[in-house]
């Protein structure tokens, strides 16, 4: 393939396309970008075996869903066209959708509404969004932050093997199902795991070599390691990992946003905004603590949220909400050191790029 195809998007109005030329390393713009679409896809996900995009729309109030919730969409992913294409619009189940995964076997997706405090759980065939198999809402947050948790905030579903782990940035606290098949799911323990009051816990990142998870606390700027029992799906706590920002500006408050394990299991990275930033760790055993910090790399901007890894490995792509650009990053595969190759302009206060293939 001479190019990877990217879809970007944020809270704008509709999808950027760009294609990342293999061969020079350099982003350019897709023919048929920008897609038209509605505000604030702010979260997306792509399903390889149809050529579908699903994106949440983080709003209150969708007009295509009684005007009570947020959304969840559908979209025609056609390569040789470089085009996209909306199919199909549902209820997200919820004010303000802020995530949504796809597990990888089942294809259930799991929309988190941060707004209301709920989790939503459809089936889908084909590309298209079927039924929905589980609806959950949180009845209170844990109220330690009065800013930030006197509510429920759902902010993600992620998975490990038959289990999903729902995070509640609100309540700090992981919610446990288990799914038992394309059209099921059953709720395994309510609070799966409680993270340290106050910390605002807000994305997984799952290590299946080790058997471990690694969440990233908003509020706190901490990473907890986790290890997974595999059996149960219980989670418990191995160690606290505080992050800092060197030579921080004075007074920024910091907050953690997106966690990934490199594809091949050996390295761990984390966005950071208020000074932006990738941290990167090393994934280490037990007897040398878990995680070894081996580089803070800064941004251009300083609100990175959402960042992608291609699948081989090789490119970063991370999109900057307020200075409304995309930097490629180089991933060594070895030592997970990054290092800036290009950027580019894109379209305003872009939060996600998914990868097309």
């Amino acid at each position: 393939m001479v190019f990877d195809s990217m879809s970007i998007s944020g809270y704008s109005v509709g999808f950027a396309l760009v294609n990342l030329h293999l061969a020079t390393k350099k982003l350019q713009t897709a023919p048929q970008s920008p897609v038209e679409g509605d505000e604030n896809l702010t979260f997306s996900v792509y399903d390889a075996n149809s050529s579908t995009v699903f994106a949440i729309h983080e709003v209150d109030q969708h007009p295509e869903t009684n005007g009570s919730d947020g959304a969840l969409s559908a979209w025609q992913w056609k390569p040789e066209e470089s085009s996209l294409t909306r199919q199909q619009i549902v209820s997200s189940q919820g004010q303000g959708p802020a995530h949504v995964a796809q597990n990888p076997t089942n294809g259930q997706l799991w929309v988190s509404n941060y707004g209301a405090g709920t989790l939503a759980v459809y089936s889908t065939r084909q590309g298209q969004i079927k039924d929905l198999l589980l609806h959950v809402k949180v009845p209170q947050g844990s109220q330690v932050n009065s800013d930030r948790q006197m509510a429920a905030h759902i902010h993600g579903a992620f998975f490990f093997r038959e289990f999903a782990y729902v995070v509640d940035l609100g309540s700090d606290a992981i919610y446990t199902y288990r799914m038992t098949g394309p059209d099921a799911v059953q709720e395994v323990d309510r609070v799966g795991y409680s993270s340290q009051p106050g910390s605002g816990p807000r994305h997984l990142a799952i290590d299946e070599a080790h058997e471990r998870a690694y969440l990233l606390n908003e509020l706190k700027n901490t990473v907890e390691v986790l290890s997974i029992n595999t059996t149960s799906g219980g989670l418990s706590r191995l160690a606290i990992v505080n992050y800092q920002i060197p030579n921080a500006t004075q007074g920024v408050q910091q907050y953690g946003a997106g966690i990934h394990v490199h594809p091949n299991g050996k390295f761990l990275y984390l966005s950071n905004r208020g000074d932006g930033a990738i941290v990167v760790y090393s994934i280490q055993p037990a007897a040398k603590n878990y995680l070894k910090l081996e580089q803070t790399f800064k941004t251009q901007g300083t609100w990175p949220r959402s960042f992608t890894i291609t699948q081989d490995g090789h490119f970063m792509l991370v999109p900057d909400q307020f200075l409304d650009v995309i930097e490629l990053l180089s991933v060594d595969p070895a030592s997970g050191q990054l290092s800036l190759l290009d950027s580019m302009p894109t379209i305003k206060a872009p939060a996600i790029v998914t990868q097309l293939n």
